[in-house]
């Protein structure tokens, strides 16, 4: 999900995963990225909750989730 900032941090959220492959959910990895950039950045792993604060991004850039 594309999401531009308009302070140094966002927050997000998302519905809860019911099942991955017959397996409850149990955790998330949270990524993010500069929408020009090709690869990722792992901010959270192994996130239990289904709501985070990513923090020290730059204002008016566009972010992909």
């Amino acid at each position: 999900m594309p999401a531009i900032t308009t302070a140094y941090q966002i927050g997000l959220s998302w519905t809860e995963g019911a099942y991955n492959g017959g397996s409850p959910v149990l955790d998330y990895q949270v990524e993010y990225k500069v929408s020009t950039e090709s690869s990722y950045t792992v901010y959270a792993s192994g996130y239990a909750s289904n709501s985070i604060t990513i923090t020290n991004l730059t204002p008016g850039i566009t972010y992909m989730f």
